[in-house]
């Protein structure tokens, strides 16, 4: 069973979120994200560092796949939670998205541990 929590937004709306995903969800991230010919690695830097390039709409596709797999549920619904969280008032979206990537950053340190 996954773990879950609710978080109000800014505008009243209650949000449940899934605590961590499964590997499975992991691979359709990056599937959405790593799996397109688009993505271009730049040539290095003097500091080392190699730059990447990624097409806007694999952004926005990972993103949308961010809530799929994240948001368990709006306002107690379960059904359509997709539709739910993109007809939000855009802070609300700003904040859900807000807190996913706080999740992923809170699992990515505990992946470190």
């Amino acid at each position: 069973m996954i773990e879950t929590y609710k978080k109000n937004t800014l505008g009243g709306v209650e949000i449940e979120f899934k605590k961590w995903i499964t590997g499975f969800d992991k691979r359709k991230l990056n599937i959405v994200l790593l799996g397109s010919q688009d993505i271009r690695i730049g040539e290095q830097s003097s500091d080392g560092q190699t730059s990447q390039f990624i097409k806007g709409d694999k952004i926005v596709e990972y993103q949308d796949e961010l809530i799929r797999v994240y948001v368990v549920s709006v306002n107690g619904k379960t059904e359509n939670v997709f539709d739910e969280v993109m007809n939000l008032n855009g802070s609300d979206y700003d904040f859900i998205m807000e807190e996913i990537n706080n999740i992923g950053k809170d699992n990515a340190s505990l992946e470190k541990k």
